[in-house]
């Protein structure tokens, strides 16, 4: 059998012990190969070892600066963000900093674990899957089941173009119920999440550097780099160019 490879990350070495109990009851496939404490020797250990994915402590609020920083370095990292609030805040977080999970700590069981870990994975590799068991059960937190189907929708399937019709057909609710859900339960439209979303996937891009921005765009589901621009330039008051300038990153030709 195949393992998983795991490393526990974080901002708290004591929360590393439980995290690694509870992985090895939950599958005999999880294999805790690293534990990191910080930013600098889950980078060292990341670049010296092979891993399926990082469980990162989300107990503390540093944790989104580390996740969205370690994703920001290496964007192909599968992060799950485990043991933060049960809350539709901190999830969106999680999410906004790279997560390609999460696990709330009402959830840090054996079987939640085990689920989320192989649902993030499968998305990671581009699998079509349903939502987590974990992300359902915001339903008693005051996030309907529809908008949890509905960003899950988001999540992975930004890079190309979708429309909310797409998106409530997942949810399997009409159009115009999806639209009301986003704007009763989260405070915006559908459209204004999808958007902040790809710009927040884009700045992950640029942190690194290494794409001009016409690729940027392409890649996160914007329909051509002149929109984009215009579209970054009044989510952030700068243009995609300005903020790479500001990262100290070189910047190729839009």
């Amino acid at each position: 059998m195949q393992k998983i490879r795991i490393m526990i990350a974080g901002t708290r070495r004591t929360s590393f012990q439980v995290l690694a109990r509870i992985l090895e009851r939950a599958s005999e496939a999880f294999d805790v190969v690293e534990q990191a404490w910080g930013e600098a020797e889950a980078l060292k250990l990341l670049q010296a070892k092979e891993v399926d994915t990082v469980l990162l402590d989300a107990s503390v609020p540093e944790a989104f600066e580390l996740c969205s920083r370690l994703t920001g370095a290496k964007p192909n990292l599968c992060v799950i963000l485990v043991g933060g609030r049960h809350s539709y805040e901190w999830l969106k977080r999680a999410l906004d900093a790279g997560a390609r999970g999460y696990i709330a700590e009402d959830d840090c069981t054996g079987e939640c674990m085990r689920a989320e870990i192989n649902r993030a994975l499968r998305v990671h590799r581009g699998q079509n899957v349903q939502p987590a068991l974990a992300m359902e059960r915001y339903e008693t937190a005051g996030w309907s089941r529809a908008v949890v189907k509905a960003v899950d929708f988001v999540r992975q399937n930004y890079r190309r173009s979708i429309s909310v019709v797409e998106a409530a057909e997942y949810a399997e609710i009409s159009e115009s119920h999806l639209r009301r859900c986003f704007r009763q339960e989260m405070g915006l439209s559908f459209v204004d999440f999808l958007t902040k979303y790809r710009i927040d996937a884009a700045k992950a891009l640029m942190d690194r550097g290494e794409m001009p921005i016409h690729v940027i765009s392409e890649g996160t589901g914007f329909s051509s780099s002149r929109y984009f621009c215009r579209v970054f330039k009044k989510a952030t008051n700068m243009t995609p160019r300005e903020y790479m300038t500001r990262k100290g990153k070189d910047v190729d030709a839009e």
